[in-house]
């Protein structure tokens, strides 16, 4: 049973960890990537701002249970929780683990980063605050030692674990500002000659 529980938690944080990589990897694309001229509006249009406020709180969300500090969840998607939960299953062979993972999450928690997500959500409206680029590029950092820890916890415990790619390289949205710009480019152009 102590197995399966420590596999379900693992996955847990994994799932967490992928959301948090998904979402900020749609921010960055929408917020720092240079458009075209015609499609540079887009990303503050209603739609995508709105979609940006969604990533924001969704990675807000996940972010936050990842370093949830509290043993009492049993079903827990807390990296933090995860080590101590191993940690007690695991005993002595899992010390020097454990206090390696302790200092990746203090100087996580002590980032540039999350002190920049501490501040702004507690914010009125802290998940419409656009994140800087070198903001989002820190909080990659995070994700990817978040990824090493879960690596390496995979492999002490012989789990099957695909260390994700962070950031995540899909341009499904990119392409989507690109071709909603060309197709609206071409409908006023096409338009406009209508009305001659």
């Amino acid at each position: 049973m102590k197995n399966q529980e420590i596999k379900e938690r693992f996955d847990l944080v994994c799932n967490s960890l992928e959301l948090c990589n998904k979402t900020l990897s749609e921010l960055n694309f929408i917020n720092n990537i240079i458009y075209s001229e015609e499609a540079n509006d887009l990303p503050n249009n209603y739609t995508l701002d709105f979609y940006k406020n969604t990533l924001h709180y969704c990675f807000n969300s996940e972010y936050q249970k990842l370093f949830e500090d509290n043993n009492s969840l049993l079903e827990s998607s807390s990296i933090i929780n995860l080590n101590k939960f191993l940690h007690t299953e695991k005993g002595k062979s899992y010390n020097s683990i454990s206090v390696e993972n302790e200092n990746i999450f203090q100087s996580i928690l002590e980032s540039e980063f999350n002190k920049w997500q501490t501040e702004h959500q507690k914010t009125k409206m802290g998940s419409s605050v656009v994140m800087p680029y070198q903001i989002i590029q820190n909080g990659f950092t995070n994700l990817v030692a978040i990824n090493q820890v879960l690596l390496r916890v995979s492999n002490l415990l012989n789990l099957d674990y695909n260390p994700i790619n962070i950031p995540n390289a899909d341009t499904r949205t990119v392409n989507f500002i690109m071709d909603y710009s060309n197709f609206r480019k071409f409908y006023y152009t096409n338009y406009m000659k209508s009305l001659e």
